[in-house]
Formats: structure tokens, sequence, C-alpha cells
């Protein structure tokens, strides 16, 4: 398991290098001032970005068990592991919906 953390540890950081050039260049891309040969260089350096750089390659998992289903943003938990620690009394002013 350990293994997949530091693998989407490193996709995280390699996203996160490369996302704000990524934003310029296809804010760029698509701006119709500017020539279409100027448009058409920026294009093929967006293709040659690593294709691991794009957001929808970074997943969200929980971060105690690995689970990628049911994430909780706010805790960046699994609805299993919620309940686990609510059971165990760990996440304080969690209370149960009637």
């Amino acid at each position: 398991m350990s293994s997949y953390f530091l693998k989407d540890y490193k996709n995280r950081l390699q996203f996160q290098s490369f996302e704000v050039q990524q934003k310029i260049l296809k804010s760029l891309i698509f701006n119709c001032t500017l020539s279409p040969h100027i448009r058409r260089k920026l294009s093929w350096q967006y293709t040659r970005l690593c294709f691991l750089t794009s957001f929808s390659f970074v997943k969200n998992t929980c971060i105690f068990s690995g689970r990628s289903r049911s994430i909780y943003s706010f805790f960046n938990l699994s609805r299993l592991c919620i309940k686990d620690f609510f059971k165990e009394k760990i996440l304080p002013n969690i209370i149960k919906s009637h």
C-alpha cells in the first residue's frame, strides 16, 4: 500500500509543478487575437507536457486505507474510516444523523 501512496504523492507533486504552465498555455491557445502560427506553436508545447500533469490523473484517495471510493474531501477519509473513527471517538463533534 505504501508504494501506491508514494506514486500518488509523486503524481500530485508533478501536477502542482506544471499546473500554472498548463493554465497559461491553455488560455493562450484559445486566445483569438494571436496569430494562428503562434497558437499552433503553443498547442504543440501544450501537447509536449507530460500526460501525468493533467488534473484527471490526480485521484482522491483515503489517507489511511487508500480507498478511492466515497471520499469526504473535508477529512480526506473514506466513509468506512470516518465510521471507525466515530466509533472510537477520535473525530470530535461528529454526530450521527437521525
